[in-house]
């Protein structure tokens, strides 16, 4: 269970409305169900791709490794793989103290707004 299952604390934590807290948990949670599927290897049907970028200080490529089977593939085609949607800053700053945050970032409120804007962006 994380903290997306529950909207209720999850507003409480970075001072949010529960509706706001309903639209970042529910988007969340769809992004890491989508992510988990694409993590399944086609081939040997293990869950454990990753993207891989040995070498892309040389070269700029990246692709996506089965760890289990060698298999690869074009890391275009594995897009939730891609986003990045581990890393939550609103949880990030919103556990930080009321003060601290205000130094980093002075409309907390606005903030909330363009990250959910940004997280309905996502389409996967």
């Amino acid at each position: 269970m994380s903290i997306y299952d529950n909207p209720k604390e999850y507003a409480g934590k970075i001072g949010c409305t529960l509706e706001q807290s309903e639209k970042i948990c529910s988007r969340y949670l769809k992004l890491a169900q989508e992510e988990a599927k694409q993590r399944i290897c086609p081939k040997c049907g293990g869950d454990g791709l990753f993207i891989d970028n040995d070498g892309a200080d040389y070269s700029c490529e990246y692709w996506v490794e089965c760890p289990n089977c060698g298999f690869t593939d074009d890391v275009e085609k594995y897009q939730a793989l891609q986003l990045g949607h581990d890393f939550d800053p609103l949880l990030y700053f919103g556990v930080m103290p009321i003060e601290e945050r205000n130094r980093e970032i002075s409309d907390w409120q606005g903030f909330i707004e363009r990250e959910i804007a940004d997280l309905e962006k996502k389409d996967v």
